[in-house]
């Protein structure tokens, strides 16, 4: 009989080793305040391109993603699965390149982000397919294929009601969870289960008042989880409270719900998602955040549920070198339909630990050990030694990877 640990037990022996070396090597620096010339442990500031005249402001930026990573389960594929963007074995990686456009004018905006390269492939992954079952029609289908290319397209207008009430339309990244699309936003090469079993987008309407400095609360009406073109006729709803001071503390908790089954399926009842998350700062040396998200859907026999948490720590060894570890863990407990993980599999936990260099500005460069483990056979790997190459991967409960990625931005 395979023994399989708990997905805590599982997740706890990887990134225990990686977080006591933070905090020892914290300890070390006597979280000292740290010089002005140290950045921030916050994300590095851009050098973005300002052109600012009579017409308005654009502002021009962008990013570039790439990695080398290796796999010690070797899958014959090339693929590491359940890893979101960071998902390909002896290979090097384009992984994203960004180009992004803002404009401002009078209190109107709009923004585009473009991207190229091998992360747009599972951006798009769980876009809905749309098109006319009759032969009559004349109109071309909408998919992945058809929005890969777009990562934000969005128009807006800022009305002066309070500190600014800022209503915006089109497609924008999912604010559930802390973390990013772009790496260099993020402490981690990788991200983490929630941030790859949860949305990465919508596509609706959004509004934002700022009630203070640090407070601001926003309400959204969207398609559902990733989509831009619905998949059924309800629309999903959310609600986000975010507080902000940087490189001092950050919190949101928002609520998501929504009817995110297409009119085929047999239970077609509203979703519900809560999340929240917290990030300290101490000083410009140490760092800590906690994430969690709970939700369920009702379903006809009962009520799928899940629940995922997530913890992270960042320490600063000196100017221009930073360590971070990673824990997290998403479990499920099935009804009729799964929401996350096919078959019997109930939780996927991973440990990660990133060693970042960034001592040229506008790059960064990091080495990134992780492990993640499962109560399912989730994971590919080579059959045998001597069927390695053979082409056909088979199941295994747990992949260990190495990732050497670099980013580059402006």
């Amino acid at each position: 009989m395979k023994r399989t640990s708990h997905p805590v037990h599982a997740v706890l022996s990887t990134v225990r080793g990686a977080s006591l070396l933070a905090f020892w090597l914290a300890a070390l620096t006597r979280l000292a305040p740290a010089s002005a010339e140290e950045q921030s442990l916050a994300p590095p500031a851009s050098s973005q391109v300002v052109l600012d005249g009579q017409f308005g402001k654009l502002t021009l930026g962008g990013y570039g993603e790439g990695y080398y990573q290796w796999n010690f389960n070797r899958p014959p594929s090339g693929i590491t699965n359940f890893r979101g963007f960071d998902n390909r074995h002896n290979a090097f990686t384009i992984a994203n390149a960004v180009v992004d456009a803002q404009y401002e004018k009078s209190g109107v905006m709009a923004r585009i982000a473009l991207q190229v390269g091998h992360t747009p492939n599972t951006y798009y992954l769980a876009e809905p397919t749309s098109k006319a079952d009759l032969t009559t029609s004349v109109i071309g289908a909408s998919d992945a294929a058809t929005w890969r290319f777009i990562q934000q397209a969005l128009i807006g207008y800022k009305i002066p009601l309070g500190l600014g009430l800022l209503v915006q339309g089109g497609i924008f990244l999912s604010p559930i969870g802390p973390e990013s699309m772009a790496v260099r936003d993020n402490w981690t090469y990788s991200r983490s289960n929630l941030f790859f079993n949860l949305p990465f987008y919508h596509t609706g309407v959004r509004l934002t008042q700022q009630l203070s400095e640090a407070w601001s609360a926003t309400i959204g009406v969207v398609n559902g989880w990733n989509s831009v073109v619905d998949n059924n006729g309800e629309k999903s709803l959310y609600g986000q409270l975010y507080y902000n001071r940087p490189d001092r503390f950050q919190a949101s908790v928002l609520y998501f719900t929504g009817v995110e089954r297409n009119p085929l399926d047999d239970s077609r009842s509203w979703r519900h998602l809560f999340d929240g998350w917290m990030t300290f700062y101490f000083g410009n040396r140490f760092a800590f955040s906690l994430h969690g998200s709970l939700g369920f859907e009702p379903q006809q026999t009962a009520t799928a549920l899940w629940l995922g948490g997530a913890t992270y720590v960042r320490v600063r060894l000196l100017s221009w070198l930073l360590l971070a570890a990673r824990g997290d863990a998403l479990w499920e407990r099935k009804a009729d339909q799964a929401i996350f993980f096919a078959d019997t599999m109930s939780w996927l936990a991973s440990g990660t630990a990133t060693l970042e260099c960034n001592w040229v500005p506008g790059l960064i460069l990091r080495l990134e050990y992780r492990h993640d483990h499962s109560d399912g056979d989730a994971f590919f790997t080579a059959p045998g030694s001597s069927a390695l190459f053979s082409g056909r991967d088979v199941g295994r409960n747990l992949q260990d990877t190495l990732t050497a990625g670099a980013v580059v931005w402006f």
